[in-house]
């Protein structure tokens, strides 16, 4: 049995999420164009392999502050900020994250789990159908989809 929320949701996010590697973990293996971008992606993506979530996040808030414009480190900071259970904070990061690029499918797809975890289900199936919508060959969006209308509540017929 999981003893916390916090386990649940580490346990959650390892069976179900897109959360278990940073998007820009990719660009790792490529020469930096951006060295102090490179810096900060690299020490928080092995601190987060080595379970340091805090100093994981920690880094890739830096890095969101040097580049406040790429969405996908705000996507992947609010995939900490869920990770570590700050679901204001990673709902802060996944709302700016489709601020800046409204077409991100991931980030409304995390931003569904953020809701789902909270109990926000109606706010958690538009968002997951907003994902499917955009990528519907995605099948990690359409279980998720699936996931939440099951969830739901029934309405009442009267």
């Amino acid at each position: 049995m999981i003893r916390s929320r916090f386990a649940w949701v580490l346990a959650l996010a390892a069976a179900t999420c897109l959360w278990p590697q940073p998007c820009n973990a990719k660009d790792l293996k490529t020469p930096p164009a951006q060295p102090l971008l490179h810096s900060l992606l690299r020490q928080g993506w092995l601190a987060y392999h080595r379970g340091d979530l805090m100093t994981a996040l920690i880094l890739y808030r830096q890095a969101s502050n040097a580049f406040p414009n790429d969405p996908s480190l705000r996507y992947d900071l609010g995939c900490l900020y869920a990770m570590t259970g700050g679901f204001s904070m990673a709902r802060q990061a996944l709302h700016q994250a489709l601020a800046l690029n409204p077409h991100f499918a991931m980030a409304y797809d995390a931003l569904g789990q953020v809701y789902e975890q909270e109990g926000a289900f109606d706010q958690a199936l538009t968002c997951y159908a907003t994902a499917t919508e955009l990528k519907p060959q995605e099948s990690k969006f359409l279980q998720h989809l699936g996931r939440i209308q099951a969830r739901m509540p029934e309405e009442d017929p009267r």
